[in-house]
């Protein structure tokens, strides 16, 4: 059942009340119309919650824009959302396309810095965020009581006599809830092992990052990436407002799972929502995703913060080589990725992101 204005509705009580489900909550194809962005396609989905998120077609299925109850929980970068057109693999030149947003998908060969291998060519972040879907279907119908949304899509990251990895997304939400599942499953298509790095880049903006906000995640270890992570390190997981001149600091979490294999990351501020508190956070299988990148980055304009679980560390490719760390998927195997993604409000529902696991 439906959790609508404040209280569980049967699927008869809200057909009773409406016309179409569209009054309350459902998914719609827009499109770009202008801009940089002309010609990306777009899913819109509205929960019924106050939850509602956007899903880029022609963007690997990202999620540019996401509000819960008009406040935006993600940071919006400076080139905003463009078509795929406009992507530049050299070097850094991925940062001239990237929008932010709640999820910006990293891979599906390579993460983190571009490659240091001279014949091992990738730029920052890999191809994979700025590929358009095919096979796209959207599917919104009732489940007994339940009205459940899903878009689902695959992307190809691939050329001739070379790899051939697939990404096969589903996200579903339902009417109701304060949340949606990613559900990736990752398939190398080709007759050779193939190097599979991913990277699922969270990134949460102003108002739910501000002065006293907090980063909550169990570690049982944290590396500052650099020396100029290493300054402040204490203060690793708290938050302040901008502050001009701020270079980014990187840390590196190995998370502590609960009884179930699950790890919890969560970014919580206290104040909103009139001290009720708000908050963005992730619930994933660690065995899947064992690492952890915190991008924390206080600068003006640019003031965001990153949780990105990943299946490695961004370390240099060359080493990530060296000691045997670099992820392979054999030919013709898969590996699944899935990701609830959930507003948190409410003092009971912030105060669990900190007990110890079970």
């Amino acid at each position: 059942m439906a959790m609508l204005f404040g209280r569980e509705q049967s699927r008869g009580e809200i057909l009773e009340h409406v016309g179409d489900v569209s009054q309350v909550a459902g998914l719609r194809r827009t499109e770009l119309v202008e801009g940089r962005g002309k010609g990306v396609g777009l899913v819109e989905c509205r929960t019924g919650s106050g939850l509602d998120f956007t899903v880029a077609l022609d963007r690997a299925m990202d999620i540019p824009f996401a509000t819960y109850r008009g406040v935006p929980l993600c940071w919006h970068g400076p080139p905003g959302l463009t078509a795929p057109a406009f992507y530049e693999p050299e070097g850094l030149e991925w940062l001239r396309g990237f929008f932010g947003g709640l999820l910006a998908t990293c891979g599906l060969q390579h993460t983190g810095a571009p490659s240091d291998i001279p014949d091992d060519p990738h730029g920052l972040h890999g191809r994979i965020g700025t590929t358009p879907a095919d096979t796209v279907a959207l599917e919104q119908d009732w489940d007994g009581d339940d009205y459940v949304m899903r878009v689902r899509g695959t992307m190809r990251e691939t050329r001739v006599f070379g790899p051939e990895l697939v990404l096969e997304r589903t996200i579903t939400a339902r009417l109701g809830e304060r949340a949606f599942v990613i559900d990736d499953v990752v398939t190398n298509r080709a007759y050779e092992p193939q190097p599979h790095m991913i990277l699922y880049h969270f990134n949460i903006g102003w108002p739910v990052v501000s002065d006293g906000s907090r980063l909550h995640i169990r570690a049982q270890s944290v590396e500052a990436r650099d020396a100029e992570a290493e300054a402040g390190a204490e203060q690793w997981n708290r938050f302040n407002g901008p502050v001009a001149g701020y270079k980014e600091k990187c840390y590196f979490v190995t998370p502590e799972p609960d009884g179930e294999g699950k790890v919890t990351a969560a970014v919580v501020n206290d104040a909103l929502l009139g001290g009720h508190g708000l908050g963005v956070a992730l619930t994933y299988s660690n065995s899947a995703l064992p690492k952890f990148v915190e991008w924390k980055m206080m600068g003006q304009g640019h003031y965001v913060v990153g949780m990105e679980p990943c299946n490695c560390l961004i370390y240099p490719r060359s080493r990530l080589v060296e000691e045997g760390l670099l992820p392979v998927l054999a030919a013709g195997e898969s590996r699944r990725y899935t990701i609830e993604v959930r507003v948190v409000t409410g003092p009971e529902e912030i105060a669990a992101l900190a007990r110890p696991a079970a």
